[in-house]
């Protein structure tokens, strides 16, 4: 038997109250794979969730997100941005990222910044996403203007710093 357990793992984005020189406006993700399992392997299940992603060989990944999901009227962007799994990447162009976009310091034009999905595991640049996880990002600091574009801001220096935490 499988337990019913959602493909998917979902993003939420916020800012953290004491951030006053960032609003946030929109947010979308970078290098989501295609595809997806609807079951997961049993080999990667603990009994209580998944332990590890499960990527179909024959998925492959989309870099560019033309998808814009606007923040809501508290400036949050919630139960909006979906993922299948995906695998932690040693190379920082192959990761799966969240890439927000914001006024800063009240600035009429929106800016760019990149989000990845934090590990501790020594070689590798961001961390696996697991199904039926919830990662919470809250922004903690906004340091200076970020990038024109979302695409700019992906392959682009990191000027913003957020907590990920995944809940299960």
């Amino acid at each position: 038997p499988y337990y019913l357990i959602r493909m998917l793992a979902r993003f939420d984005i916020s800012v953290k109250s004491t951030v006053t020189n960032f609003e946030l406006v929109n947010a979308c993700i970078f290098n989501s794979y295609n595809k997806g399992y609807i079951a997961y392997d049993d080999a990667k299940w603990d009994g209580d969730k998944v332990t590890a992603p499960d990527v179909p060989v024959s998925a492959t990944k989309t870099k560019l997100n033309t998808i814009l999901f606007n923040a809501d009227a508290s400036h949050k962007v919630i139960r909006s941005i979906y993922s299948v799994e995906a695998n932690k990447q040693t190379d920082r162009r192959e990761s799966t990222a969240i890439v927000v976009g914001g006024r800063f310091e009240n600035q009429s034009h929106i800016s760019y910044y990149r989000i990845d999905v934090p590990t501790n595991e020594t070689g590798y640049f961001s961390g696996d996403i697991l199904r039926n996880y919830l990662y919470d990002i809250e922004i903690q600091k906004v340091e200076d203007e970020g990038s024109q574009t979302p695409e700019i801001a992906f392959d682009g220096e990191v000027k913003i710093t957020a907590t990920v935490t995944p809940w299960n």
